[in-house]
């Protein structure tokens, strides 16, 4: 009963201490630990129309389909699908179906591009709708059915309410709100890091839509700040916010806008005149019809991005991009930090020579030591490169022996499949009862055995062309033995006495023990 009653008293001691069993095992994991958050807010290219391209562009990451574990997702947003009612993995096809059939995808891939492969977890809100205006033009039908971004200030002071004016703007605070509030379930604390605004193209078939961008975009980043921090409880009055400035393809199937260089104009002067505020030029990124940005120029901006907020706070970013090697030591690193990268060819091939390139510099060859490079992180982002050499694939073409009813031979799994130069491939041969081995040979070469274990003898196959293996077995005569098999075993048995006089020393003992055990029964 005692012992119950302490086992009781244990079970409700851990309740109290570590809360019910049936936690969630993410909130667990997740308690009191900080988790970045980025924030995309626009119209299409905010949403993500791109169409998968990726991998033709060298985004090759199987994390792109599968999902980046530590970068997580969440939104309100156009999308043919439902939008998710939680964080999940971010990955590819995340934006909305623009004509082709599949999802498309938007800067988030470049978030989880750039923060996939650091430590602790990160974080992307999306609020966006495609051809919403900043300006508070009411006229357009996704205007009266979604509404603008069109900031409190400007509202106020130009006297403009109703029509949906600003309901977009509301909708991406009340996103940002119950985005920050689940990650705060989930017993992380938010960190607000950034936005990323990309929209301006819905104001360029209009003069007085893009004569006021420049107002209406300082506004907003103004009045941004001011409710995101009161949403936060954080001061984010100089939060980065990073805009990227529109284009279109100049192709003449594609009509051309007249105020599209005033737009731009607009963003290059707010991002001149306003404290954190970085612009990234989007003329050139690959585009599908003319304005929506393909996948891989998706993942670019979103690179961009968080490039843009990391500077800020003095942090740079280390990345490799290339093939049939794997590299370790990537991800944000501060500047003057020591830094290491080790790379790893793939099985089959060879690390023939790795390049380096800080910022827009000229790439340059680095030696490694022991595979791997280290340096001082400079105030630059830092790319890494590889070239390899395919290695060629050695095959054991045949084994045989003289007679099968003299032994055997047994391939590894590495000889039965091939292997490179490098690798470990060997062939165990077991002779039979009364058989041993004569003679092995290797391509025609008299070969020898590396190791023997059990009577299994192992012959380790060489590198550098296919191997035929042959092995001859003869038969072993029986040796004479130099005494009876009884008087060998009696000796190593007893060391040379008879079984009693070995035990006899037991006696004593054991009528000793019979005389204590009787006394205490008295």
């Amino acid at each position: 009963m005692k012992k119950l009653f302490l086992c009781a008293a244990a079970v409700l001691a851990a309740v109290a201490v570590g809360g019910c069993w049936g936690r969630n095992p993410i909130s667990a994991a997740a308690e009191n630990k900080s988790i970045d958050v980025y924030l995309i807010g626009g119209q299409s290219n905010a949403v993500g129309y791109g169409y998968d391209d990726l991998a033709a562009n060298g985004y090759t990451d199987a994390r792109y389909s599968d999902g980046f574990e530590n970068v997580l997702f969440y939104g309100n947003y156009e999308t043919e699908k439902t939008c998710p009612a939680d964080f999940v993995p971010v990955r590819k096809g995340l934006g909305k179906n623009w004509n082709n059939g599949t999802s498309g995808s938007g800067a988030e891939l470049g978030v989880a591009s750039m923060l996939g492969d650091t430590q602790g977890v990160h974080a992307v809100i999306k609020c966006a709708w495609g051809a919403t205006f900043l300006a508070p033009d009411a006229s357009a039908s996704v205007s009266l059915s979604q509404g603008t971004w069109t900031p409190p200030s400007y509202r106020e002071s130009h006297g403009l309410s109703g029509n949906m004016i600003g309901n977009m703007y509301a909708r991406f605070l009340s996103t940002v709100r119950l985005g920050l509030e689940k990650l705060t379930a989930k017993g992380y604390a938010p960190v607000v890091k950034g936005m990323w605004w990309m929209q301006g193209e819905a104001e360029v078939t209009n003069s007085a839509n893009a004569n006021a961008y420049a107002e209406l975009l300082s506004d907003l980043i103004d009045d941004l700040r001011a409710d995101l921090t009161r949403i936060s409880g954080s001061d984010l009055s100089g939060m980065p916010f990073v805009l990227g400035k529109i284009y279109r393809n100049p192709d003449p199937q594609y009509t051309q806008f007249a105020y599209i260089d005033t737009v731009r104009a607009a963003q290059q002067k707010v991002a001149d005149e306003k404290f954190n505020v970085f612009p990234v030029d989007c003329t050139g990124l690959k585009q599908q019809d003319g304005w929506h940005f393909r996948a891989s120029a998706q993942a670019w901006l979103g690179e961009q991005f968080v490039s843009a907020v990391l500077r800020g706070e003095g942090k740079r970013q280390v990345s490799f991009d290339g093939s049939n090697v794997s590299a370790t030591g990537l991800g944000v690193k501060e500047t003057g930090a020591s830094v290491r990268v080790s790379f790893s060819p793939d099985r089959g091939y060879k690390l023939v020579r790795v390049f380096m390139r800080e910022g827009e510099g000229e790439a340059r060859e680095v030696a490694l030591e022991n595979g791997g490079y280290t340096f001082t992180m400079p105030d630059a982002n830092v790319f890494f490169t590889a070239e390899t050499e395919k290695l060629p694939l050695y095959r054991l073409t045949s084994y045989s022996v003289n007679d099968t009813a003299m032994g055997s031979v047994f391939p590894s799994a590495e000889a039965k499949n091939g292997w490179y130069e490098g690798e470990s491939a060997t062939l165990a041969v077991s002779p039979g009862a009364g058989f041993a081995i004569k003679s092995a040979s290797i391509n025609g070469e008299s070969a020898t055995y590396a190791s023997a274990e059990k009577g299994v003898y192992y012959y380790r196959l060489p590198a550098g062309a296919d191997v035929e293996f042959y092995v001859e077995f003869e038969a072993v005569l029986p040796q004479e033995s130099s005494g009876s098999a009884s008087e060998t075993e009696g000796e190593s048995a007893s060391g040379g006495c008879s079984g009693f006089a070995a035990a006899s020393w037991l006696l004593p003992v054991a009528f000793v023990s019979w005389l204590i055990v009787r006394k205490q029964k008295e």
